[in-house]
């Protein structure tokens, strides 16, 4: 993947394999994190700003990989792992997946035009970050300082209120938020979109 991250497809069908990897083996996940793929993770979305499909795998990976998993969206049942977590935050994994969330860059879709199904909703890119922020602030003091830092809970109150049809985004970005908010009382405005 480090080789041939910003060449289209090939960041997304390397995760769509690792993705279906983690889901189905606690042990492949756990090599998978020893080898370093938060940093690899991280790579893809500093290398990948405008390709919503390596955006949003990226981002189901890192949550998939500090768990909990999604079962619902066929993610296994891999429970939250505090060693992956500690690991993926050295490999700078905090850092790079809040950097795509604060970013107002510009996404769209490599090569999905063929598709047969609804590719926004596919490749969600703030339901899938949002999901990656929650897994890395979960019970992680630390973590939660550096996401209120960069102002986290007013970006995605501004998403949630932009998106006020996005249930899943809705629910994703309302889990960060309750990580959030065991660390400090957070603004009324922010949490709006969570009171629906």
């Amino acid at each position: 993947m480090e080789e041939h991250t910003a060449e289209d497809k090939i960041a997304e069908e390397a995760l769509q394999a690792t993705r279906a990897l983690m889901s189905r083996s606690a042990e492949y996940r756990r090599l998978l994190s020893e080898m370093g793929l938060a940093r690899q993770l991280a790579h893809v979305l500093k290398e990948n700003p405008h390709d919503r499909g390596a955006i949003s795998l990226a981002c189901l990976n890192m949550a998939s990989l500090v768990g909990p998993a999604d079962a619902g969206k066929g993610d296994g049942d891999a429970k939250f792992s505090a060693e992956i977590q500690a690991r993926a935050t050295e490999e700078g994994a905090v850092e790079q997946v809040l950097a795509t969330v604060m970013s107002d860059q510009e996404t769209h879709h490599k090569e999905h035009g063929m598709f047969n199904f609804n590719v926004d909703m596919a490749y969600n890119v703030h339901r899938d970050c949002f999901k990656a922020l929650a897994n890395l602030a979960r019970d992680n003091t630390a973590n939660q300082a550096a996401m209120l830092q960069a102002g986290l809970p007013d970006r995605i109150a501004a998403v949630l209120a932009s998106r006020p049809a996005d249930a899943q985004a809705r629910w994703a970005g309302c889990e960060v938020l309750g990580s959030l908010a065991q660390s400090a009382a957070l603004p009324a405005m922010t949490t709006v979109a969570c009171q629906r």
